[in-house]
């Protein structure tokens, strides 16, 4: 038998006995410019190209000796002992060459891994990094770097050549674009750290949402390393990526926004077109294969090996078609179809961690001469068997009925060598035999493919990119799924529906809080939120609001260059959807024109212009005639016609315009898309006046959080010295208040701006004959105080101990874990308590059950009688993390919704003004945390 072509039912018995012990299999080393081909004529069988590949060591745990699973969401870790081999053709008589061989001393353990070759064929990229430092601190380490290897000069480079800027991040996963610069994943995140500081911020990589990890997000840089752009804005890993044929890049991501999933995106290697590509729903949950080791083919079919997330060392080897499924069960169009993947193995491949007797792949590479073949990372399938007279008790066998049917039998550790495979036969052709406790991975062929399209870069509007800033277009908000969740035709006519009763009237803009190391922190002042609490994870910041257009569409400006989402809240500030879970980005002057929304459970495609349903709502269906019942004017006030299919923001965003003299046309110029706004406004734009009234202005601002008829003593010591506003302190910048741009944002920390709600003193006035505030007196004369601890304390203003008003207290003592009380029982909830010999103590109360010993009988008191069980009485939180809507019933008692009949009832309407209760609705919505931003100083009023 040669070691030509041969079948898979021949091969692994021969590899189990046979093949195992002829150590690596190649012939001998051979230097720079020698024939390794001893000579040989061609054979019509071997592929005759040149191949590169990496043999280490079986990742093993250093105590345990267990082998390690890959893990995809561990991108930077450490495998020491690789080394990268070169062969001129694909045969195990062909002799190897290690290029890294001089890089390092020879004893030195080092890392390699990710080649890619370049179109041409006669070079390739791959990522190294250098052997661990002894005694040094994990941040004194070497990273991963980008290197090439050029054919042609038999030379080595690495790409970044300045040692302070290589070191500068973990660069993995290069790819070759189409024009020659190089896309790599890295934590350099070079763009989001200039963000930063423009936030105020240090300079930090953000760590990733699951865990305490630099988060790779996906970087472009030239062929000589220069002019390193960050693309990618995730707030985890963007890993794998590949170009297709069109010269867009296709990524695994890993979305971890409330949730923890890997599937793929696609965007432009600009950074512009961000999108779902597949498997969003098909390789989310606990029994879904992720998809390792990823290449394309010539037909744009994806191959990969699918295996659990961080179990295995290998797994099947599948063929994805990407190219015209969106999911594994469906078509581009969301019609059912598929599978998308299959597997290429002969026989099943378990995942679960039995023996699987077709053995097990680690990597895959596509042959690029148009034939189904591929080069694979395979081990065959082999077993341990108990065997005494063997020093470590056990013999490995072949996979056959007599070895696993022998009792105590066990999978054997794996043994990846290369193979040639051709899954139509499917045969096998061995090109590096395998070594025990060794094995081979990311092989490539250097062979000429077809050079990727080229996607010109984009050339965006120059005002939007001066103001640093894209543009986000939602056709319709009540466009879900492809269905309208509403009548739209009726909703933006103004004859028929008013601004009130729409339900959706903003479109809330959501900005991530990149998490901070460690090391950041520590290098911070103790009492800065992220080092008190350290719950640094999820938080986020208001970008501002937008009107929702009364068909439901949006166009607004939206600073580039940040990971951003939204919510749809109603006018008072209220989310009214489920929130969106997918971080968005734009890149400056980027438009991102969405069709409208879906549910969290929908499986339909979304997200992408070239995938999912038609949409329910295209805009205007006329052209040179105005919407239903509305009326729009050019600055000359000529009335203004949509085109078709425009939408009422599209519309908006082509004819509005400000002046500076709103009397004088000339000094009008176009607005464009809407800035968003910090605070909520809302004006008629639409209405014809000739059909009806327009709509009356709404709004709710920061800096009005105090109007309303409470004052407070100028003076708390005298209070004859008069009455004053009560001071509030908004959630953002006075600037921001009045002039929208791309550095707005709206930071919220429970101790800097909700607390402050409680004790914001709330003496009630009313105007006299004269204008000026008085105070209202109650039956005794005395002014009546709605201050929220004047009731909701456990003592009262006489220090005499008392039942905090409705269970509730609203102090800013601190709690056991340093928290303010108040934050804790609105959310958590807390014990009922009494008032027991003029002391506070929780409450208990039988829970019909007797105290027993350890035999089960009953413990006696002295009076002969049971025992009872005691236990405290639970008291439901009145706020819900789960967002305003979740909180209606606290939101009621202000809104004279609430039932005020029982008689221990306290009529709360009015006692918080209606911008009070917007800044406490958009707490809630952004997840009710203690704090937004972990660098401002917690408990600054204490001091």
């Amino acid at each position: 038998m040669t070691l030509r072509a041969i079948t898979r039912s021949t091969l692994l018995p021969l590899l189990a006995l046979g093949l195992t012990a002829c150590g690596g299999g190649v012939g001998d080393p051979v230097g720079p410019g020698e024939d390794s081909g001893g000579g040989q004529t061609p054979d019509p069988v071997v592929v005759d190209f040149p191949i590169v590949y990496v043999l280490r060591p079986v990742p093993r745990d250093e105590d345990s000796e267990e082998i390690l699973a890959e893990v995809l969401t561990e991108p930077a870790r450490f495998n020491a002992g690789a080394r990268l081999y070169f062969q001129d053709r694909a045969t195990a008589t062909a002799g190897r060459r290690e290029l890294t061989a001089g890089l390092f001393d020879e004893e030195a353990l080092y890392d390699v891994k990710d080649i890619a070759p370049h179109p041409d064929g006669d070079r390739f990229l791959f990522a190294l990094r250098a052997p661990e430092i002894e005694d040094a601190d994990d941040d004194e380490q070497p990273t991963w770097n980008i290197w090439e290897y050029d054919l042609n000069t038999e030379s080595l480079r690495r790409v970044i050549s300045s040692d302070l800027s290589a070191e500068a991040g973990q660069d993995v996963s290069p790819q070759y674009l189409p024009d020659d610069r190089i896309l790599f994943s890295s934590t350099r995140q070079s763009r989001s750290r200039a963000v930063l500081l423009d936030d105020g911020k240090p300079q930090f990589a953000a760590q990733t949402e699951n865990d305490n990890q630099d988060a790779l997000v996906l970087h472009v840089m030239d062929a000589d390393g220069r002019n390193i752009d960050q693309i990618s804005y995730n707030q985890s890993h963007d890993l794998q990526p590949l170009i297709d044929a069109d010269g867009r890049v296709l990524f695994t991501r890993w979305d971890g926004f409330a949730q923890n999933r890997l599937s793929f995106y696609q965007l432009n290697p600009d950074g512009t077109g961000l999108a779902p590509r597949y498997g969003y729903h098909s390789l989310a949950g606990s029994e879904a294969p992720a998809l390792f080791s990823t290449q394309l083919t010539l037909g744009g079919q994806l191959l990969a090996i699918a295996k659990p997330q961080d179990e295995l060392l290998g797994g099947d080897l599948v063929r994805v078609d990407v190219a015209n499924h969106v999911e594994n069960d469906q078509t581009l169009d969301g019609v059912e179809g598929g599978p998308a993947q299959r597997s290429l193995a002969d026989r099943p491949i378990p995942l679960n961690g039995d023996i699987s007797r077709a053995g097990l792949y680690h990597a895959a590479y596509p042959m690029q001469d148009g034939s189904e073949r591929l080069l694979v990372s395979w081990s065959p399938c082999r077993v341990s068997v108990p065997e005494p007279e063997q020093e470590d008790g056990v013999r490995i066998r072949p996979c056959t009925d007599e070895w696993l049917n022998i009792e105590g039998s066990e999978p054997a550790p794996p043994l990846f060598g290369l193979w040639v495979f051709d899954p139509e036969g499917p045969t096998q052709q061995p090109v590096v035999l395998p070594e025990e406790d060794q094995m081979v991975t990311d092989p490539i062929a250097l062979e000429p493919r077809p050079r990727p399209g080229f996607q010109e870069p984009l050339v965006g509007e120059s005002n939007w990119v001066s103001e640093g800033v894209g543009v986000l277009h939602i056709q319709s908000v009540y466009d879900l799924d492809g269905e309208a969740s509403v009548d739209i035709d009726a909703l933006m006519d103004p004859a028929q529906t008013t601004a009130e009763e729409r339900p959706a009237r903003f479109l809330r803009l959501l900005k991530a809080v990149s998490s901070p190391d460690n090391d950041t922190l520590n290098d911070q002042d103790g009492e800065v939120f992220g080092n008190r609490f350290n719950q640094n994870r999820g938080l986020l910041e208001i970008l501002g609001y937008v009107p929702i257009e009364p068909d439901g569409s949006v166009m607004t400006k939206v600073p580039a260059d940040i990971a951003f989402s939204f919510d749809i809240v109603d006018a008072e500030g209220t989310r009214i959807m489920p929130p969106h879970r997918n971080w968005l980005q734009l890149r400056p002057g980027e438009q991102r024109n969405c069709q409208g929304c879906h549910s969290a459970d929908s499986e339909v495609p979304h997200g992408h212009p070239e995938r999912g349903p038609l949409p329910a709502y295209t805009g205007a269906d006329t052209e040179g005639l105005p919407f239903p019942n509305t009326r729009r004017t050019d600055r000359f006030d000529t009335p203004v016609f949509p085109e078709l299919e425009q939408t009422m923001a599209e519309f908006d965003a082509a004819i509005a315009f400000t002046c500076s003299n709103p009397d004088d046309p000339a000094t009008c110029s176009p607005r464009g898309p809407r800035n968003p706004d910090v605070n909520i406004r809302y004006t008629d734009i639409w209405t014809d006046p000739a059909v009806r009234e327009p709509d009356p202005d709404h709004q709710r601002l920061y800096s009005a959080l105090a109007a309303d008829d409470y004052r407070e003593y100028a003076n708390g010591e005298n209070p004859d010295e008069g009455l004053t506003v009560s001071a509030t302190y908004p959630p953002t910048s006075e600037g921001c208040q009045t002039q929208w741009t791309a550095l707005c944002r709206v930071v919220i920390n429970y101790e800097n701006h909700i607390q402050n709600l409680w004790e914001r003193q709330r003496l009630l006035t009313e105007e006299n004959d004269e204008g000026q505030a008085t105070l209202v007196l109650d039956e005794f004369y005395e002014p009546v105080d709605h201050t929220c601890v004047g009731c909701h304390t456990r003592f009262d203003a006489d220090d005499a101990p008392r039942v905090p008003a409705g269970q509730l207290e609203l102090t800013r003592n601190a709690a056991g874990n340093g928290q303010m009380t108040s934050y804790l029982e609105l959310l958590n909830g807390d014990d009922e308590v009494t008032l027991v010999d003029g002391a506070v103590v929780d409450l208990l109360v039988e829970t019909g059950e007797f105290e027993t010993d350890e035999e089960g009988e009953l413990v006696l008191d002295d009076d002969g009688n049971p025992i009872p069980i005691m236990t405290t009485v639970p008291v439901q939180a009145p706020l819900s993390r789960g967002g305003a809507a979740a909180s209606a019933a606290f939101f009621a008692r202000f809104e004279q919704t609430n039932d005020l009949t029982d008689p221990d009832a306290v009529d709360h309407r009015g006692m918080l003004n209606p911008n009070e209760l917007r800044l406490l609705r958009e707490w809630l919505d952004t997840g009710a945390r203690y704090y937004n931003n972990p660098f401002d100083r917690a408990r600054q009023d204490d001091e």
